[in-house]
């Protein structure tokens, strides 16, 4: 019989409080699905009633997973009905989230490929990259790390394409717990350490969370509880100051209970682990309550308390035979084992113990690093290549910008002789024709001084013809031939 201590009651208390303030939140969840369902019977805009849809799906996410598939799948019929090729891959993939988060994989696995389809057709890279992370959860969960780590690292080639920091801090993040799957702890927390850097530096808090996790699993696979503990730590505190849902919250609490217990503490990390149950019965979180009831079989096998490690160990083990969770059907296995050793039920424990032996040479090939690190260095030699090529298309470039300058020299070297050869040109043409201009100007001043000797010489002769007249006009008698006479002469005077 374990004593409540002050903590244990303090905790209690806490938690009921927590308890209460889940089910005021869920309820104003609900109100706020009614008023917009409201909304979306009356909206006639198409696009409109999707982002609505949308909406309500974030919102049922946070607290009912099947109300949210449901209205998950009545997006993808919508967004079918109306043809949108933008709405209907995100419709399918939210909804093989919520399959996933209930544990229906395989539903799960025929959204994912239809949303990536969508997002191909589309040409949305991001949308393809979050879908092959949602795929690589997946894999996993089916014991499937060689492709969950094919499409995580797709995920991150997505991501570095279109230089989304959250979206690689997220790729990162997940190659570090393929590569702590595979026993390569210090690779997985180099990584580890590389998303923590890129979230402070980026101001990624949200992300920053996953990496104290990814961080912490490392750690504790390492043996390091107490560091494990501290970045777990710091996960659930940060999910909680940024209100993150309470799915994501029942994670961070697990994997915090998963130090304690890994630090000894097991009364603790046995009441964390049932506080994380009930609250994940509460909002139907299949993964979660899978999970934590294989720690809830464990933590009282280690207490002693082992019918109650029985049940919980049971129920763990017909979730993962029917689920094919093939790469932890093995630890399942011996931990019935190990329970019915203690309740000296000998003949399951041997039954289950040979479960195990066979699991464990059946999936042999997955604790081999063989193809996980020849797709790294695939990888990592596509990156490298990437750089070199990258490099050699700068030098190429800065080799084509030197022709290109030469070029503009030459032209400009060539245009400048032009010039001066066409200014000297232009000048010798200016001294000849200001010689050629003086050269008209005398010859000009000649004409004129010809020309006024000319009529100075006329006027003289016509004076001289006008006297003539006058003197033949005065020997004239004849009155009408003198008057013809003297009209002759002023005609003369005239001229």
């Amino acid at each position: 019989m374990i004593q409540k201590s002050p903590f244990i009651t303090t905790l209690f208390l806490v938690v009921m409080l927590c308890y209460g303030q889940n089910i005021s939140a869920q309820n104003n969840s609900n109100k706020t699905i009614d008023s917009l369902t409201a909304v979306l019977n009356l909206e006639k805009n198409q696009e409109k009633k999707l982002e609505i849809l949308n909406n309500i799906v974030a919102i049922a996410f946070q607290s009912d997973l099947n109300l949210a598939k449901t209205y998950a799948r009545k997006g993808v019929q919508l967004s079918e009905e109306f043809n949108n090729k933008n709405w209907q891959p995100k419709f399918y993939e939210m909804q093989g989230r919520m399959h996933a988060n209930l544990l229906e994989l395989d539903s799960a696995s025929i959204n994912f490929d239809k949303a990536l389809k969508g997002y191909t057709d589309i040409d949305d890279k991001k949308g393809q990259a979050t879908t092959y992370f949602k795929m690589g959860w997946v894999h996993k969960r089916q014991g499937n790390i060689e492709d969950a780590l094919k499409v995580d690292l797709e995920a991150l080639k997505l991501m570095e394409s279109i230089d989304d920091k959250l979206g690689i801090a997220g790729a990162y993040n997940r190659i570090s717990e393929d590569l702590t799957k595979q026993g390569r702890h210090e690779e997985a927390y180099e990584y580890a350490l590389k998303i923590i850097a890129l979230c402070k530096e980026n101001n990624l808090e949200v992300e920053l969370a996953y990496a104290y996790t990814a961080a912490g699993d490392t750690q504790i696979a390492m043996g390091n509880s107490e560091a494990s503990f501290d970045f777990y730590n710091e996960a659930l505190t940060l999910a909680k100051s940024l209100d993150f849902s309470i799915y994501d919250v029942l994670n961070f609490s697990n994997n915090r209970a998963n130090a304690l217990k890994r630090m000894g503490n097991y009364t603790e990390a046995k009441i964390a682990y049932e506080q994380a149950l009930t609250k994940a019965e509460s909002v139907n979180y299949g993964n979660a309550i899978y999970v934590i009831r294989a720690n809830l079989g464990e933590i009282n096998l280690l207490l002693g308390h082992y019918e109650d490690a029985l049940k919980y160990q049971l129920q763990t083990v017909a979730t993962q035979e029917s689920e094919g969770d093939a790469s932890n059907l093995t630890e399942g296995y011996h931990h019935l084992s190990s329970i019915y050793e203690k309740l000296k039920n000998y003949p399951l424990a041997l039954e289950f113990q040979k479960k195990a032996l066979v699991m464990r040479d059946s999936t042999a090939k997955m604790a081999s690093d063989k193809t996980m690190s020849e797709l790294m260095t695939r990888f990592e030699t596509e990156k490298k290549d990437q750089t070199i090529n990258a490099q050699n298309m700068q030098i190429a470039q800065q080799e084509r910008t030197q022709i290109l300058y030469i070029t503009i020299g030459a032209i400009l070297i060539f245009s400048l002789l032009g010039m001066i050869l066409s200014f000297k040109n232009i000048r010798k043409k200016r001294q000849a024709l200001q010689v050629l201009n003086a050269e008209l100007d005398t010859k000009n001043k000649q004409n004129e001084l010809l020309l006024k000797e000319i009529h100075h010489r006329v006027k003289n002769n016509l004076e001289m013809v006008k006297s003539l007249i006058a003197l033949q006009s005065a020997q004239m008698e004849d009155s009408a031939t003198k008057d013809a006479m003297i009209a002759s002469q002023n005609r003369v005077q005239s001229m």
